[in-house]
């Protein structure tokens, strides 16, 4: 959203600019709103193949350069821009995540769950004539890292489920919002799920891949995740 000029003349206690910018994806293990780095390779193929990607954006705070927001590139254009919260659901839905808090309520008080680990990620295809459905499958470990609930048991398997649940259903309705973002709003895959389709239906894709697009728009998006708390933060411990 600002000259490049700008961007790239700005000089942090003499630091060059780019090496800031770079050192900047070091926080995707701290927080799920930064996407994974984009090479000029992985550009380029993207361009070649279904012609989207999503980017991160720079802009400038406190005099300071930060990652803030994404811009959706479509046949060499940009065509939407998306916030820090749909670049965290992006990341949700391809299985990208690498750390960062879901923030959720449970009987009315604030909770928060922090991600540890990526456990296992399975994303199959299926086709029904021309008709596309996309599953996804990913698994994390978790820290309970905050609990207002006044009756909060954490050393409770039943309750340890509850959060688990709440986490994942706050989780899974991000995700679903930006799925409908990218086929509705954006009609593009920016997720990178041709690739799956491109593996496993090799025929289809050659005979299809330039109404990716139109095909990814229509297609069913099944998606599951699963946390398993393995930690505490402020409260509850281990035993």
């Amino acid at each position: 959203k600002r000259p490049t000029k700008e961007i790239l003349g700005r000089s942090e206690d003499g630091e060059i600019p780019s090496n800031v910018i770079y050192e900047l994806k070091d926080n995707e293990h701290r927080t799920n709103k930064i996407l994974p780095p984009l090479t000029l390779g992985k550009a380029s193929s993207n361009l070649q193949s279904d012609g989207s990607f999503a980017i991160q954006a720079v802009d400038i705070r406190g005099g300071k350069l930060i990652l803030k927001g994404a811009g959706v590139i479509n046949n060499s254009k940009l065509v939407g821009v998306m916030n820090d919260e749909d670049i965290a659901a992006l990341n949700w839905l391809n299985g990208k995540v690498k750390g960062g808090i879901i923030e959720a309520v449970q009987h009315g008080k604030p909770l928060s769950v922090e991600v540890i680990n990526r456990t296992r990620r399975k994303i199959t295809t299926e086709l029904n004539g021309d008709h596309l459905t996309i599953n996804i499958e990913v698994g994390y470990t978790a820290r309970l890292s905050e609990d207002w609930y006044g009756k909060e048991n954490s050393f409770e398997k039943a309750y340890l489920k509850e959060v688990e649940r709440i986490a994942e259903d706050e989780v899974k309705k991000d995700v679903k919002k930006i799925a409908y973002k990218l086929q509705h709003d954006y009609k593009t895959g920016v997720a990178g799920l041709y690739r799956y389709v491109q593996n496993q239906h090799p025929k289809f894709w050659e005979k299809n891949k330039n109404k990716w697009d139109e095909i990814f728009s229509k297609a069913d998006i099944n998606y599951e995740v699963d946390l398993r708390i393995v930690d505490f933060g402020s409260k509850g411990g281990i035993k």
